[in-house]
This record gives structure tokens, sequence and C-alpha cells, in this order.
């Protein structure tokens, strides 16, 4: 199963021992920092609607994907 999808951080692998998970780099952090520090005015729509394109795309594959 493929997910890619500009809206989706990518999920290069996982490590058991210790649990860790290795993930896409992001720039500019995390989402929830940027929002506590009143960093994305203005921006709140845009990034709700690429949050809701993200999640459509997971709950369009077959079957389903299930996130946290």
């Amino acid at each position: 199963l493929k997910l890619d999808h500009p809206n989706l951080v990518r999920l290069f692998g996982i490590m058991l021992n210790p649990l860790r998970m290795v993930m896409e780099l992001c720039d500019g952090g995390e989402l929830h920092k940027a929002i506590q520090k009143g960093l994305i005015k203005g921006l709140e729509e845009e990034i709700a609607l690429d949050i809701c394109k993200g999640m459509a795309f997971l709950h369009s594959q077959k079957p389903p994907m299930v996130h946290i």
C-alpha cells in the first residue's frame, strides 16, 4: 500500500527497540507550537483545508486507514 499524498507527512520506517518512527522532516516545526505562538494568523482556513484533504485521502483507501 503506497500512501503518497502532498498533505501527508511521509513515514519512512519504524524501529521496535527502542520504539521510534522515522518520518519526513517538515520545515517550520510542529503545527501545535506554531498555533500556540500565534505564527499562523490568517492561515487557519488553509491549514484546516489541507488537513481535510489528507484525511479524505486516508479515508478513501481500500481498506480505509485507521489514524490517531
